[in-house]
């Protein structure tokens, strides 16, 4: 799980929640796809969502944890910090 702040419908949300969720392996194993769920709190409703795709390491880290290590590689996310 990530926080940060960002912003939905105009509104700023600080200390977001930003959770990785139904990670998917391509069939020939070499793309991870999966979307981030984006939460006022873990318990509150889901705001946004968007899917991501990153390539695959089959002998790397789990898929949670290489979708997380991609979201924190790019620039939008550069202030997440792990939570």
């Amino acid at each position: 799980m990530l926080k940060m702040t960002f912003n939905f419908n105009g509104v700023t949300v600080t200390d977001g929640v930003l959770n990785v969720i139904m990670p998917s392996i391509s069939t020939d194993q070499t793309t991870l796809s999966f979307g981030l769920a984006y939460r006022v709190s873990e318990s509150d409703p889901l705001l946004n969502s968007e899917t991501y795709s990153c390539p695959y390491d089959l002998t790397g880290a789990d898929p949670f944890t290489q979708a997380y290590n991609y979201i924190k590689s790019l620039s939008q996310f550069n202030d997440a910090v792990e939570a």
